[in-house]
């Protein structure tokens, strides 16, 4: 698996800068960087969401569409609802950092937001048609939440970057 998953990050880095050089006609060494954490996110993202999970075909689809059914359902196991929130949360949190920082419209907060909702709506979408996993609007809530705390930790970043290259320029 390591040999093609290198070659899946490596093709979409590729088709990551080609993109950007057409739409932009020009390319930044600096921007190179992102595109590639991008790819291995995404990839990393989708392996583990998606295509590491097997496909059930007997199996009628499971949808949770109750919102935080995992709080209610673990009263007994909090620790169980808690490490399932914060790593749906957790895995969302470079798409939040990464996208802004590479795309102008995503460095407004509806943009984001529709970002963080569409990818996760696509993995559960996914989920759903192959029989894998549960739909659940809870990860919708949390995969979302954590493309918000993404995009607070780049307006951050940004903030206290603008705030030290201004106090070496003085």
């Amino acid at each position: 698996m390591a040999v093609p998953s290198a070659a899946v990050v490596i093709i979409v880095t590729v088709a990551c800068v080609i993109a950007h050089f057409l739409f932009h006609k020009k390319l930044n060494m600096k921007r190179i960087i992102p595109y590639t954490l991008m790819a291995v996110y995404l990839f990393v993202l989708l392996v583990t969401a998606v295509f590491e999970r097997e496909w059930n075909t007997f199996e009628m689809p499971r949808i949770n569409l109750m919102p935080l059914y995992d709080l209610r359902r673990d009263v007994v196991r909090p620790e169980r609802a808690a490490l399932m929130i914060a790593l749906n949360t957790l895995v969302f949190i470079p798409w939040g950092v990464l996208l802004p920082a590479l795309y102008k419209p995503f460095r407004k907060f509806r943009w984001i937001l529709a970002a963080g909702f569409g990818l996760s709506l696509a993995i559960e979408i996914t989920q759903l048609i192959g029989k894998m996993g549960i739909f659940e609007t809870d990860d919708l809530i949390f995969n979302t939440l954590g493309t918000i705390l993404g995009f607070l930790l780049y307006k951050l970043c940004v903030i206290l970057f603008q705030s030290k290259t201004s106090k070496m320029e003085e």
